[in-house]
């Protein structure tokens, strides 16, 4: 009988916290809040099942808007069979290829728009800050984890072990919203104690 074998999610969840916390500390506060406001807003679209639907909905109607424009006559069960997205699988693999594909094009926004960092508080704040952009990015991939398992329920004997604050019981808990906001109030405080101590010293000076 084959063993189980369990996905530690919070621990895959810190290590995502840590690496991209050391990335905003090179990086800095500006770069890192930058695409903090990016990865932010592809988690709410790509988690939200009615933003998602919708997005895909739009673009299963291509293939039979470029068959009117082109002239070829098909019915409308010819041109449902051609739809882009339509197994489940393929809109999970949709949603998280382009959630990727967002959070890499902000970290990038992020470098042209924020600039470096310029002192040591930039620097904190950075770490702060990309710690927080790993908190969404952990916690919005194992979601999809968990989606994945849930649509595959007779995979080999594999166990998805995230801890209890990230994959509450009640559908209402789950969603990222619900945790985010102590999260995001300590990372900020953080920061604006960083600033505080910033001015005091820098008018000791």
């Amino acid at each position: 009988m084959p063993s189980t074998l369990n996905l530690d999610a919070g621990f895959m969840g810190l290590l995502i916290v840590f690496a991209l916390g050391v990335l905003g500390f090179s990086r800095g506060v500006r770069a890192e809040g930058v695409t903090l406001a990016g990865v932010l807003g592809s988690a709410v679209v790509f988690t939200s099942e009615a933003m998602r639907e919708g997005i895909i909905a739009a673009i299963n109607r291509v293939p039979p808007a470029l068959e009117v424009l082109i002239g070829r006559e098909g019915s409308v069960a010819a041109a449902g069979a051609g739809r882009l997205l339509k197994a489940p699988d393929d809109k999970l693999l949709f949603a998280v290829a382009f959630f990727l594909v967002g959070v890499i094009l902000f970290y990038f926004a992020g470098s042209i728009l924020g600039g470096g960092a310029v002192d040591l508080v930039h620097r904190l704040g950075g770490g702060i800050l990309g710690a927080l952009n790993g908190f969404v990015v952990g916690t919005t991939m194992s979601g999809f984890l968990r989606t994945y398992f849930s649509l595959h329920p007779n995979l080999p004997p594999v166990r998805l072990q995230p801890p209890a604050f990230l994959s509450p019981t009640t559908p209402e808990s789950s969603n990222l919203l619900v945790h985010a906001p102590w999260v995001f109030v300590v990372a900020f405080l953080a920061i604006g104690i960083l600033v505080a101590v910033s001015l005091r010293v820098g008018r000791g000076a």
